[in-house]
């Protein structure tokens, strides 16, 4: 788990995942990385966006995002997930439990 002081005086914010459009246009990169390689598996863990945003908490979204980076180290493009902080889910505490909106 990524810890980000990011000008917070007093809190460490925790990086969760990348926002969802971020998430989506890195997804689409690993993806066609995938088309032109071998890779096992052959394809990227699918991002939790959209409804996949919604219905999962955040320890979810950082498991995803975990298995993201571990896939992309595994199989030759983990500079294609080095993600800017200001496009970064951050939290002061990971939620684990669904709260609906």
């Amino acid at each position: 788990m990524e810890k980000w002081g990011g000008g917070c005086a007093d809190k460490e914010m925790v990086r969760v995942c990348p926002n969802p459009v971020t998430w989506d246009e890195l997804f689409e990169l690993l993806t066609q990385y995938a088309q032109s390689h071998q890779c096992l598996p052959s394809s990227p863990p699918k991002p939790l966006i959209l409804a996949g945003w919604h219905f999962t908490n955040d320890v979810e979204k950082l498991r995803r995002w975990e298995e993201t980076k571990t896939w992309a180290a595994t199989n030759g493009c983990a500079h294609l997930v080095d993600v800017a902080d200001e496009d970064f889910y951050l939290v002061d505490v990971l939620s684990e439990k669904f709260i609906p909106e």
